[in-house]
């Protein structure tokens, strides 16, 4: 595994990253509402089943999983299909919190509690079980719960991604950055469980909006530092190489 890259198959980004992400890494995905960190991590775990032929698991916490489904066929990709092929776990944490059965494919994944200690041996498991390569949570925000501290997850995303990093898992984590504020997470602790941060901004230039992407840190590849610009598109996003 030393060396060992593993290629997000997202036009350009391998090329920032220096050939790909350092096998068992945990990156950081963070920006502010709105600037495409759902899309970039689902491209990911796509690209790995397409491309790549590993397969991969979404925890979805910020959002109802038909709702990430039906958002995801906008670029062609087929979220239930591949559940159904069993190349894709999903596991619903959203349906857990407002109580309503969860529509995914494999049921014995799903969580009974918002319990963060259950849901590491639930991802855990699943990993094991089903050969997968790539992990997806979206977000981190939404893991905490009212009997939880910001403490507890902290040692917990720790856990966690130290795991999946043994069993040669690579693994994405979404936060949000508030609107305005002058850091990298929402509870300024993400930046250091993970071994790569990845920055999605807006930025205004003269008249207009654009997207902008920069590799903030990545442990064990020399990447680029500046910001690209980028575009979500009808196949997703697509970094510009200027």
């Amino acid at each position: 595994m030393l060396n060992e890259k593993v290629r997000t198959g997202i036009n350009g980004l391998d090329e920032l990253l220096g050939g790909g992400i350092p096998k068992g890494s945990t990156v950081l995905i963070t920006g502010e509402a709105g600037t495409g960190k759902t899309t970039l991590a689902v491209q990911y775990i796509v690209n790995g089943i397409k491309m790549f032929n590993e397969k991969g698991l979404i925890v979805v916490a910020g959002e109802d999983v038909e709702t990430l489904q039906k958002f995801m066929l906008q670029f062609g990709w087929d979220l239930r299909q591949f559940e159904k092929e069993g190349k894709l776990v999903l596991i619903d944490l959203t349906s857990v919190k407002i109580g309503i059965p969860a529509d995914v494919r494999f049921t014995e994944f799903q969580l009974t509690t918002t319990d963060i200690k259950q849901l590491i041996s639930t991802i855990y498991r699943a990993v094991k079980q089903n050969n997968i390569k790539r992990v997806v949570i979206d977000s981190v925000p939404n893991l905490v719960t009212e009997t939880s501290s910001v403490e507890d997850l902290r040692t917990a995303l720790l856990m966690l991604c130290t795991l999946l990093g043994r069993i040669g898992c690579t693994t994405l984590i979404t936060t949000e950055i508030p609107e305005g504020a002058e850091k990298l997470s929402t509870y300024g602790m993400e930046e250091f469980v993970a071994s790569g941060i990845i920055k999605l901004m807006f930025k205004k230039e003269g008249n207009r909006w654009i997207r902008k992407i920069q590799v903030r840190k990545m442990r064990g590849t020399k990447h680029k530092l500046e910001e690209h610009v980028f575009e979500i598109g009808k196949e997703g996003i697509k970094i510009s190489n200027k």
